[in-house]
């Protein structure tokens, strides 16, 4: 049977193992095939040819090729009139970085020939990290921030509300963008034309999914936090709290979003973006330290924190050289801890559904940034920036999942060990039933065995009186459900007369119920009542008075037993404590959470008070009023 039980297991992890290769692969596929597609080349030597291109029928036009580049020269702002001919350079890119520093500015010019005259476009450049310029037959279009050959005049401007309408005077026009930055500058996206209402109209559909997204994660992050607060020991994760908290900065500093959150202008944006970059490998690092066993997490830490640590500083060292790809070297150092962590589960004894969904979040996170950031280098439309906000949302989902699946096991082990507690307290009440009945029937047979030797004729009467007794308190003596505190008095009238024919005038009883319409579980006051008549009244040779008395007190009700008889040392009763009276104490506690007061002196009789509280029964007890 086990060997069979192995083989269902084995099968089982072979799918989820199945299931996870094929959304990596899938994953992997997807950003591969971006990476291999062929870049179409609209500048050719400086030039643009619109002829081809379909710019009447709303297409949009991404100018990547080959521009013209002046270095260290504002050539629309400073009219320059030589118009010297620098080099060409391939624009998505970086300026060169010789002999300049941290910061750099210059121009990029183009020709667009065969425009469709008087004809509204828009040219857009969000997203750059770089201040810019634009310039149509030497006039300005479009600027973001500051552009300036002076750095601490700089200012880069993350204001999306603009909406730029030019018209295309002629067939041919001059297009020239004049761009300065620190760590980032030149043009690193690539300009798009466009028809005015098609890309206003585009964008702010694109502007809207952004800000939609970014709500609904600030919204889970606040949700995650909030469950954190409130049920700290229910599993939520402080972990996966700061790594939402640092997904939501990134997702801040994600083009639309920045400049709906934030706006205004920055000195040094594209530093602070390299830096939100960099922060996003604590993200990963957080990510992949989850899902692993103990042993295999010590294994692993040096290869995860050595290709992560590696990633960031080639990364560094290619934003720093102006090279496009610099993002995408920290995104292959993931993709190596990525498939490292993959091959790990297919060592794993068993995959469950959470390292499943656990996995495949993360996976969904990572294609959706890699996918955002080939966006960023032109590989994608500007809009693919989207990407990188689904892939978040997808994680969030994957956490909220887990999250749920945990807690409904929470919840069915604690509805488990509910109800195990209920089995265990029934069979302790049940044992402790079963304890007292043996006490009850031995002494009426020694009642009734008395009245054989001495009153024959008595004797058959309380034969008689102890089978009715029986008949008619079978459902009580077999079952551990409550009754009511009259129908126990019924009870104990019965024993009282039984026992009455044994002892005579010796033993006399006084009744004063005030209060009878209250439950209590069976034979509860029975052996109290044995307890007064055998151990006080029987061993006083002139016998003496059972009371017993209900009554309401400081929001209590109070039951008594009382007796003139021999009396006892109730530090004798604390140290050797009768089963019967451990029993009763249990059953009224489990059952009415009430107590058991006992008080004696010996030669003065016995006190024996239940105390049931009056919120305890009011509701369940008081129904039949």
């Amino acid at each position: 049977m086990s060997f069979y039980m192995r083989i269902l297991n084995r099968t089982e992890k072979n799918r989820r193992f199945l299931f996870l290769a094929a959304v990596f692969a899938v994953c992997t596929a997807a950003m591969l095939t971006v990476l291999m597609m062929p870049q179409k080349q609209v500048v050719c030597k400086g030039e643009a040819d619109f002829k081809q291109f379909g710019l009447q029928s709303g297409k949009a036009v991404d100018l990547c090729g080959e521009w013209e580049f002046f270095e260290q020269k504002f050539i629309a702002t400073e009219l320059d009139e030589e118009q010297v001919f620098g080099k060409f350079v391939r624009v998505p890119s970086y300026m060169p970085r010789k002999n300049a520093g941290m910061f750099n500015w210059g121009s990029y010019r183009v020709k667009l020939k065969n425009c469709p005259p008087q004809f509204d476009v828009s040219v857009s450049l969000k997203g750059m990290p770089a201040a810019y310029r634009i310039y149509l037959n030497g006039k300005c279009i479009e600027k973001s921030g500051v552009v300036s050959s002076n750095p601490d005049a700089l200012k880069v401007s993350r204001d999306t509300s603009i909406r730029t309408t030019i018209t295309l005077q002629s067939s041919e026009c001059d297009l020239i963008i004049e761009t300065a930055g620190y760590l980032l500058p030149g043009l690193s996206f690539t300009p798009r034309i466009q028809e005015e209402s098609v890309w206003s109209e585009q964008y702010d559909r694109y502007h809207t999914w952004m800000i939609l997204l970014l709500g609904m994660h600030m919204l889970f992050l606040c949700s995650y936090l909030l469950q954190l607060k409130i049920t700290p020991d229910s599993g939520y994760s402080r972990s996966v709290f700061l790594v939402l908290f640092l997904l939501a900065i990134r997702m801040i500093y994600s083009d639309a979003a920045f400049s709906a959150v934030i706006g205004g202008t920055l000195k040094y944006y594209d530093l602070i973006l390299f830096s939100v970059c960099v922060m996003e490998s604590l993200v990963w690092e957080f990510l992949l330290k989850n899902g692993y066993k103990k042993d295999r997490q010590k294994k692993d830490f040096g290869i995860r924190e050595g290709i992560l640590i590696t990633g960031v500083i080639v990364m560094s060292l290619a934003a720093f050289e102006g090279i496009l790809s610099w993002k995408l070297t920290m995104d292959v150092g993931v993709w190596l801890v990525l498939l490292i962590r993959f091959a790990g589960y297919r060592k794993k004894e068993e995959i469950s559904g959470e390292d499943m969904i656990w996995e495949i979040g993360i996976l969904l996170l990572y294609t959706g940034i890699v996918l955002s950031d080939f966006a960023h280098i032109g590989m994608l439309p500007y809009s693919g920036g989207i990407f990188m906000l689904v892939g978040v949302i997808a994680f969030d989902l994957s956490v909220n999942v887990i999250d749920r699946w945990r807690m409904n096991k929470i919840q069915q082990r604690a509805l488990e060990a509910a109800k195990i507690e209920q089995k265990l307290q029934e069979a302790r009440l049940e044992l402790a039933l079963h304890q007292i009945k043996p006490h009850f029937l031995q002494n009426a047979l020694m009642s009734i065995k008395v009245l054989c030797r001495t009153r024959p004729k008595e004797a058959e009467q309380a034969v008689y009186d102890f089978a009715v007794f029986l008949r008619g308190n079978m459902n009580a003596l077999e079952s551990a459900e409550m009754i009511l505190f009259r129908e126990e008095c019924k009870t104990i009238e019965r024993y009282l007369h039984i026992e009455k024919m044994r002892f005579g005038e010796r033993l006399q009883v006084q009744w004063d119920l005030q209060e009878e319409k209250f439950q209590i579980p069976p034979l509860t006051i029975q052996p109290l009542v044995e307890n007064a008549v055998c151990h006080g009244i029987c061993q006083k040779m002139e016998g003496g008075t059972v009371q017993i008395r209900s009554f309401r007190k400081n929001g209590e009700i109070c039951v008594q037993i009382l007796d003139d008889g021999a009396g006892f040392d109730t530090e004798k009763l604390k140290d050797a404590d009768g089963i019967a009276i451990r029993n009763l104490k249990l059953r009224l506690k489990e059952f009415l959470n009430a107590d058991l007061e006992i008080e004696s002196r010996k030669g003065e009789g016995c006190r024996q008070t239940i105390h049931i509280p009056w919120e305890e029964t009011e509701d369940e007890n008081y129904s039949d009023r």
